[in-house]
């Protein structure tokens, strides 16, 4: 999500150029309909198998320039940027240490885990710069393209409070009990609202809370592994409430006012949206269950009177 800014950027600093993006198959549906991106490939980490495949598949598009966006040490994301273009080719990457360096002819220093400084989105977008373009007065913005039928979110939709559970991994998540004390909170202090619950497929939680919540005010959102079908859905809250997850920069591409929980202020430093109406909730220890259910609701009050 983050990355689609620095499609744009590129398309608009280098007139003609063509952008290819090697994506994983949970995320590629973001830029199905990106205009910014003239090809996408789909690498799956599980089918290493597929790996020499998709190589010669990537070589035969001989790439001026490869520029990984991962910014940690991936062994695996090195050999395709060795392997997926000419030898002439530039392979440019930004990392905080250099294992790895000789697997790029262009190695970017900066200082990220624990000296947060920027945004994520702003670390990526940067890389402009080093391809030799500048960020001065560019919207750097994530974006979306969600296609027919996903309209902007605005003050003439039914009130709708979209909630979601799923953080992508335990430590951001917050339990069923934090889930249920909160929702109980909106429903009282927002009585012309209803609540909407995001979880991905599978995940029986969205139905166990509108069980606990009879009467049609609490629902669950159909499930999709389509993240186009899920912005169509975000698109029509008013409001978001989330961990801190790539729901929180699908919310800032799309305009809906978010409130996040973040463990760490340095989370909420790397990962907190650009433009869109925004509150944070950070944990006081680095857990998610010791975030307050009522500091939740009072941050999502405060967003409202702002924004609705």
């Amino acid at each position: 999500m983050i990355s689609t800014g620095l499609f744009r950027l590129v398309k608009e600093e280098f007139p003609g150029i063509r952008v290819h993006v090697l994506s994983s198959p949970s995320n590629c549906g973001v830029i199905r309909n990106d205009p910014n991106v003239d090809g996408i490939s789909v690498f799956r980490k599980k089918k290493p198998l597929e790996l020499p495949g998709l190589i010669h598949s990537l070589r035969r598009h001989r790439f001026d320039a490869v520029v990984n966006l991962v910014f940690y040490p991936s062994f695996t994301g090195a050999v395709i940027a060795r392997l997926s273009a000419p030898r002439k080719a530039v392979r440019v990457r930004v990392a905080t240490e250099n294992r790895l360096d000789h697997f790029y002819n262009v190695n970017i220093r900066r200082d990220i885990w624990g000296a947060a400084k920027r945004t994520m989105l702003e670390e990526t977008v940067s890389i402009i710069e080093v391809l030799g373009g500048s960020l001065e007065g560019r919207d750097i913005r994530p974006l979306l393209y969600p296609g027919d039928g996903v309209a902007a979110t605005s003050s003439s939709l039914e009130s709708r409070i979209g909630v979601n559970l799923a953080a992508g991994d335990r430590y951001r998540e917050w339990s069923l009990e934090r889930w249920t004390e909160a929702i109980q909170m909106m429903l009282e202090r927002f009585p012309g609202f209803t609540v909407h619950i995001f979880t991905p497929p599978s995940d029986p939680r969205g139905e166990l809370l509108t069980e606990r919540f009879p009467g049609g005010r609490v629902s669950a959102v159909n499930p999709s592994s389509d993240i186009l079908e899920v912005c169509a859905g975000l698109a029509r809250m008013n409001v978001l409430v989330t961990p801190d997850t790539a729901m929180v920069h699908m919310a800032d591409a799309l305009g809906v006012p978010v409130v996040a929980m973040y463990i760490s202020r340095e989370k909420l430093t790397l990962w907190k949206p650009c433009r869109v109406a925004f509150c944070a909730v950070v944990s006081p220890d680095g857990t998610m269950d010791s975030v307050n259910a009522g500091d939740v609701v009072d941050a999502l009050a405060d967003l409202m009177k702002e924004t609705i």
